[in-house]
């Protein structure tokens, strides 16, 4: 009764369910591509159409005044100087002078 009743009043058969998933699909696109363009053309939350641009070789006069006076930021790539804080100094760390004490002691 209810496929009969889908066939005549819907013209609904079931040969037609690819063309249907077809159609399905080509929507699905289109509102994707559509979704796609919406989004590129949308400026992001903050942003404007300032570009910012470094001068080759800039850095300031700041900079360039400290590194002439020897005052510029150390890099480890530099060679010898003073250490980062944050960096082990060479030499034997806390772990290994525990390791002599406890084989001291043993021995």
């Amino acid at each position: 009764m209810g496929q009969a009743w889908g066939n005549q009043a819907l013209e609904f058969y079931k040969s037609h369910v690819w063309r249907n998933f077809g159609i399905v699909i080509a929507l699905w696109l289109f509102c994707l591509f559509i979704c796609i363009i919406v989004i590129e053309r949308l400026p992001a939350a903050g942003s404007n159409k300032a570009v910012l641009l470094y001068k080759r070789g800039g850095g300031g006069k700041f900079i360039r005044a400290s590194n002439q006076n020897g005052n510029g930021p150390k890099d480890e790539e530099e060679g010898a100087g003073q250490a980062q804080p944050n960096e082990k100094q060479a030499g034997k760390t806390d772990s290994d002078k525990a390791k002599e004490q406890v084989h001291a002691a043993n021995t």
